[in-house]
Parts: C-alpha cells; structure tokens; sequence
C-alpha cells in the first residue's frame, strides 16, 4: 500500500502526467471481492506536442501471483458474461447461487422444485445458461 501511495505522488508531482480516469477497486471491491487500481493516464511529451493515453493497473503482488496460478481469469470472464445485465437479474442470480450451494454442497432438492414447478421458467433459463458454460 505505501509503494501505490508514494507512486500517485510521483504521478501528481510530475507536470507530463494527467490521470484522465481513476477506478480504485482496492476501495470499492468487485461484487467477487476483486481488488485493483486502474488508472487511465495521459503522457505529454515535454513540448507538450504529442499526448498519450495509456491504462495502468495496480495490483497487490500476492493477488496477482495466486490469480495467475489458479488461473482465475477465465473464472472472472465466465461469471462477468453470467452476471451481465439488469440489478435485478443480477441479484436473482446470486440468490439462485447462493441457494444451489447454500449447504455447501449442491441442493439437489432446489433443483428438483425448479425443474418440476413450470412457474419457474425464468429461473430454469439462467440456471441452464450457468451449467450449461460449465
């Protein structure tokens, strides 16, 4: 944290460098709880003649060696895809996750109402579309 810091002040001190767009997610997780910084930068050159934008992203080294390792990232595309959408639909989402694993286990019982009660169609369609990318 104090290495992120003392670079934002090299950042801010230096006259070449604007940062044009800041999502500090170390501040305001992810809904999985992911954690970074990106910075959207732009780079002048020292007449001021030609500019550049660049992205930077900062990471908490360990977060970043454990992601590669596990590869996490095709995990983080498959749920950002599922996810997508209307609050709404995000929020019966993750109550139809919650639910399916409530036990810690998969709750076959859930499934079975879902599967046999035809009132449930639109929850049958977003269960399909999860198992189905699985």
């Amino acid at each position: 944290v104090v290495q992120i810091l003392e670079f934002l002040d090299l950042v801010r001190n230096d006259e070449s460098i604007e940062i044009v767009k800041s999502k500090n997610r170390f501040r305001n997780p992810t809904l999985s709880g992911y954690r970074d910084w990106n910075l959207q930068l732009q780079i002048s050159s020292e007449d001021g003649s030609i500019k550049h934008i660049c992205e930077l992203q900062l990471h908490l080294e360990a977060i970043k060696e454990a992601a590669v390792k596990l590869g996490s990232h095709s995990h983080y595309e498959f749920f950002r895809k599922y996810y997508a959408g209307a609050t709404h639909t995000l929020e019966d989402r993750m109550d139809d996750l919650r639910t399916i694993c409530e036990s810690g286990s998969l709750n076959t019982t859930f499934l079975r109402n879902v599967i046999q009660n035809p009132l449930e169609d639109d929850r049958m369609l977003r269960l399909a579309d999860l198992f189905e990318n699985q």
